[in-house]
């Protein structure tokens, strides 16, 4: 079965504990990953694979996937914690497909605010893998990213970010309106096989599901 995309959401509010509720067509065997970006340092919910997680100053950030359960179906929600409370911004989305999947994580931070920003190339993968990119800053901003379709956005207070996903290879642009002070961007591609397909431009591979 192919890769795809079943429903996304993003919220961004201040608080120091998020309940971010899956959004509708969820069902137990898909991916489900959380971004975010948050001004104190954030916890890994437990269960959750950490792909990546930043603590730095002005905006942490984080990237977790996890097959979903019939538990986690039942609780409908997965709950995230920081060091304190700010404005963060978050986005859940849920893939369906093969199981178990390959990716390859790929962060950047930043502690300085820009308006554009791009992706080494050792950062995101050489073949056209189906990919999430993610892009957070602390400030209002509208965020874009020049490759694959936009699922979700927000600019808010001192937390605006957007998700998109992709299916054709290309190093992805990070744009803002505003440069904020300071960002947090990120790539996950997916792989159907154990290897990852060998395409890596860079980052690294773990197993999940």
């Amino acid at each position: 079965m192919a890769l795809a995309v079943v429903n996304s959401s993003i919220q961004s509010s201040s608080a120091s504990s998020y309940t971010l509720t899956f959004p509708s067509g969820a069902a137990a065997g898909q991916l489900a990953f959380v971004f975010g970006g948050h001004a104190y340092n954030i916890n890994t919910p437990s269960g959750w694979t950490a792909l990546d997680n930043t603590s730095a100053a002005q905006i942490s950030g984080i990237m977790v996937c996890k097959i979903l359960s019939a538990g986690d179906i039942s609780t409908g929600s997965v709950t995230i914690t920081t060091g304190g409370s700010y404005n963060g911004v978050w986005a859940v989305v849920l893939i369906s497909g093969a199981s178990p999947l390959t990716v390859m994580s790929c962060p950047l931070q930043s502690s300085t605010g820009a308006t554009a920003v791009g992706l080494p190339a050792t950062m995101y993968p050489s073949a056209a893998f189906p990919a999430l990119y993610w892009e957070a800053t602390r400030g209002v901003a509208t965020c874009t990213i020049s490759i694959g379709t936009q699922l979700k956005a927000v600019s808010a207070t001192e937390a605006s970010g957007c998700v998109n996903f992709c299916t054709a290879s290309g190093r992805p642009a990070f744009q803002f309106s505003s440069a904020g002070s300071g960002y947090y961007i990120g790539g996950v591609a997916l792989a159907e096989t154990p290897s990852g397909g060998g395409g890596g431009g860079g980052g690294s591979w773990t197993s999940v599901g």
